[in-house]
């Protein structure tokens, strides 16, 4: 299993249970920076070719 494949599934997960559970805006400011940081993450590892 490629770590990309194990953030995205991280992500997925994370904000399925954040728009399920939780219903405060400055949960979902937080959610949408830590999906940017998935995101930049997982281009930073096809850049590196891994």
């Amino acid at each position: 299993m490629s770590k990309k494949l194990v953030l995205w599934t991280a992500a997925i997960i994370f904000y399925a249970k954040l728009l399920l559970l939780d219903h405060d805006i400055g949960s979902y400011i937080g959610d949408g920076i830590f999906m940017m940081m998935v995101l930049w993450y997982s281009f930073k590892l096809d850049g590196d070719g891994k």
